[in-house]
């Protein structure tokens, strides 16, 4: 799963006027893009950043491009700069996370992906109408994608490529019976083969048990064995998937 990661910019006087006025702008129907700098040393590298100012977090950013302004200051290229309805607390957002999470909310900079996760939910639960935001944000189209995430994208496809040879699966085409034209007009304009989830990255429990419940082209049968599901192509062939995530055997290395 590919995660999404956050980072976090401490705004001064003199951007927090600007960015204001962008904001406005964008409430009146701009696009929100602009060229900031913030007073940073180092680079932020995340794909959307929070925007605080005096202790509280006051804006959601996408980021384009960032590079040094000069010894004290770094100019970062922002896109669909949105105003949070309800501005967030940084010491609320301290108090969700872990001690070793925190740095960045002291020294400005990037979250790790499971801290970006928690803040992205609390983000939400105050400010629900980011929900389309969010998902703009981090769903860009294939082609725009940065070299790690189509490496990601590409690794994907190889797996299910691998699941289609491990079964005997032939081609994906209606002519050899192994999809139907329903499934495969609901594949074709996919960017992952992810399950969707709106705003936040679907997390790994309930993926685990959509993938588990669900072989495209195969029929599911009735199977009393625990954590086990069974499939059927129709022609004679059978499939069967366990579900062994948080069981010993997830993290046991099998010797042939």
């Amino acid at each position: 799963m590919v995660g999404r990661q956050l980072g976090i910019l401490f705004a001064d006087d003199a951007c927090m006027s600007y960015l204001q006025e962008i904001a406005d702008r964008r409430v009146r129907g701009g696009n929100g893009d602009c060229r900031v700098s913030f007073p940073v040393r180092s680079r932020v590298r995340a794909d959307a950043v929070l925007i605080a100012y005096r202790n509280a977090v006051h804006f959601l950013a996408g980021v384009d491009q960032e590079r040094r302004a000069d010894d004290i200051r770094w100019a970062f290229g922002l896109r669909s700069l949105t105003p949070l309805g309800r501005p967030l607390e940084v010491s609320r957002l301290r108090a969700m996370l872990r001690k070793d999470q925190r740095r960045p909310l002291d020294s400005q900079g990037e979250l790790t992906e499971k801290a970006s996760t928690v803040v992205l939910d609390v983000l939400l639960a105050e400010n629900p109408e980011l929900d389309s935001v969010i998902g703009a944000l981090f769903n860009n189209r294939d082609i725009d994608l940065p070299t790690q995430r189509k490496a990601a994208l590409a690794e994907e496809r190889d797996t299910l490529a691998t699941l289609c040879a491990f079964t005997g699966a032939p081609d994906l085409l209606p002519a050899n019976g192994f999809l139907a034209e329903d499934e495969i007009d609901s594949i074709a304009d996919r960017e992952s083969f992810l399950p969707s989830m709106p705003g936040l990255p679907p997390r790994e429990d309930p993926m685990v048990e959509h993938d588990a419940n669900t072989f495209l082209g195969w029929s599911r049968q009735e199977s009393d064995r625990l954590a086990v599901r069974k499939f059927t192509d129709g022609n004679g062939r059978t499939l069967e998937i366990m579900n062994v995530n948080r069981w010993p055997i997830e993290h046991m290395c099998i010797q042939s």
